[in-house]
């Protein structure tokens, strides 16, 4: 199995977006973080890389202790992501010369990205059909 190194910032603005999601329902940070090893500290620095199952874990809190289904929690959160939330490859992806060039970079690292979903294109009459 091949293991994928994620980029640089995707972790840590993947983990603030659960946590901020998180706050704004109620919850203490500590009831976010509990046994994830994180504390609130760490969010505040640069180098702190969560591993994917930190992230993990703080998704399962999130589960637990929001009275809504995962699935809602999941769109919920989705509705906040932009291109900030990743990292290093959401800056290239904003830098793209096109919109093809932005989906390229997004498709290449798309293994490494906080939801398991596979995203596939194909372009059709001058138009993208993206396939999730």
């Amino acid at each position: 199995m091949t293991q994928y190194t994620r980029s640089p910032g995707l972790a840590l603005e993947q983990c603030r977006l659960l946590l901020r999601y998180g706050l704004k329902k109620g919850l203490m940070h500590e009831q976010c973080l509990e046994n994830s090893k994180l504390n609130i500290e760490d969010f505040d620095t640069v180098s702190c890389e969560p591993s994917i199952e930190q992230e993990r874990i703080i998704i399962l809190n999130l589960c637990n202790h929001i009275n809504e289904t995962p699935a809602r929690i999941g769109y919920a959160i989705g509705l906040k992501v932009g291109l900030p939330s990743f990292g290093l490859i959401g800056q290239a992806m904003a830098s793209s010369a096109s919109l093809k060039h932005a989906l390229d970079i997004a498709l290449r690292y798309s293994q490494e990205v906080f939801h398991f979903t596979n995203i596939n294109y194909h372009v059709k009459n001058d138009n993208f059909d993206l396939q999730w």
